[in-house]
């Protein structure tokens, strides 16, 4: 499973969760992000939970634009690797509600 989701204290962020994972919480993890075939950099991944991995990004501006409205995203790394597509229309709505409530996808923004 994939969440995408925005807090006030983060900004943009994304969980995946897969129940095989064993993972030590807040392990560093060493991944790599891919979307619609082009590399994405500048993130950090951790482990959440035993079984989920979070992916915080420098930028999340940066990481909505490259979501864009409809894309097919890939993560891999030593544990685990995922391939999946993000529906359209998903990040315009997580955008509109963010702005909705005041919240920015960028952490920096989202905390002042």
């Amino acid at each position: 499973m994939a969440a995408l989701f925005t807090t006030r204290s983060k900004g943009l962020t994304m969980a995946l969760k897969d129940t095989v994972l064993k993972l030590n919480t807040d392990d560093t993890i060493d991944a790599a992000l891919t979307i619609d075939k082009k590399p994405f950099t500048g993130f950090s991944a951790r482990a959440l939970s035993d079984n989920e991995i979070g992916f915080f990004p420098q930028h999340g501006d940066a990481f909505g634009a490259a979501l864009g409205d409809g894309v097919t995203m890939a993560m891999k790394s030593p544990v685990e690797g995922f391939e999946f597509d993000i529906p359209p229309g998903v990040v315009p709505w997580l955008r509109a509600c963010s702005r909705r409530w005041g919240w920015s996808f960028d952490a920096a923004a989202a905390q002042q």
